[in-house]
């Protein structure tokens, strides 16, 4: 059997109403020499009958008897893949059809990146939610390690990195934003180049929006604590990103009129970077009442905007 260029993966868990759109979007890529994993992690809904479907155009399909989590149902997929590139296709997300295309020629025109990744599309349904990445992080190519402990743009679903690489960096660990470390650890050693074009789509639903857990700031933090060993980086930069995490998360909290829940973050950030004047405003907008914000909804987005940084993702 032919040796493929990419290996893609595909882990799922219990998504049959999007999976069909994700594997019809890598089969209609203009670029052809692929293989598909698709990794069916313990599913109890129709995932395995849809599978059935799309059998003879997919190379390979595992079943998890038990869910591990996306980052380790891509690691099994990556040891069973043969491509000389990774590319990763969440289930509730698409491609548009030159995407692998777009990678493979920047790819053979520009050895040594360890992550090749696209602007992205955000959406759910027929809405589009965000146009462009760009519109919402500040995006560079090159070593950029302390950028990406600041906002992670590189999208799982848009990523292709070279095989090689996921061998010498390791897996996805089964931690919350398992790809951000991944990524992290490769740019730390190597550069990331981000392909200025809309070249995928990530869906945002419930499901997806990891900031919706209690324990997501705590974890976030862990995470960055972690870079101090794993990654080379300016003085200080693991404070200002950790504070930048609490400002944000903090941000959310009064959106959803959670006052008590917004000062106990930036206590956290101030922890961390006790001068930043951008913590204490938010600090200020806390002490406020949860009738207050819900009668000031509007002019509390206002104010966020007004405060640099306080809008972007955490």
């Amino acid at each position: 059997m032919d040796v493929p260029l990419i290996s893609v993966i595909v882990p799922v868990h219990n998504d049959e109403r999007h999976l069909a759109q994700a594997l019809e979007s890598i089969l209609a890529q203009s670029f052809h020499d692929f293989e598909i994993i698709v990794v069916d992690d313990a599913s109890t809904d129709g995932t395995a009958s849809l599978l059935d479907g799309f059998r003879d155009r997919l190379t390979l399909v595992l079943h998890n008897d038990t869910a591990l989590g996306p980052g380790p149902a891509r690691n099994r997929g990556l040891a069973r893949a043969r491509g000389r590139w990774i590319a990763f296709l969440d289930s509730d997300d698409r491609w548009l059809p030159r995407k692998l295309e777009c990678q493979v020629e920047f790819a053979r025109t520009h050895p040594g990146f360890g992550v090749i990744t696209t602007d992205v599309r955000w959406f759910n349904g027929e809405q589009v939610l965000q146009p462009s990445l760009k519109q919402v992080y500040p995006i560079r190519s090159g070593m950029v390690a302390k950028y990406l402990l600041r906002d992670n743009w590189v999208t799982t679903s848009a990523a292709l990195v070279p095989r090689a690489l996921m061998a010498e960096h390791g897996d996805f660990e089964p931690i919350v934003s398992e790809d951000w470390m991944l990524w992290m650890r490769i740019a730390d050693r190597h550069p990331v180049y981000f392909i200025d074009d809309v070249l995928a789509e990530r869906r945002v639903h419930a499901a997806s929006l990891a900031h919706t857990r209690p324990d997501h700031v705590a974890e976030l933090l862990a995470n960055i604590e972690r870079f101090r060993d794993l990654v080379r980086l300016p003085p200080g930069a693991i404070e200002n990103a950790a504070a930048r995490v609490c400002r944000i998360n903090a941000w959310s909290a009064l959106q959803e009129l959670n006052p008590p829940l917004a000062r106990s973050r930036v206590r956290r950030g101030l922890g961390y970077q006790w001068c930043s004047p951008r913590l204490w405003v938010t600090g200020v907008v806390a002490l406020l009442p949860a009738a207050v914000l819900r009668a000031g909804r509007s002019s509390l987005r206002g104010l966020r905007r007004a405060v640099p940084g306080a809008g972007r993702p955490g």
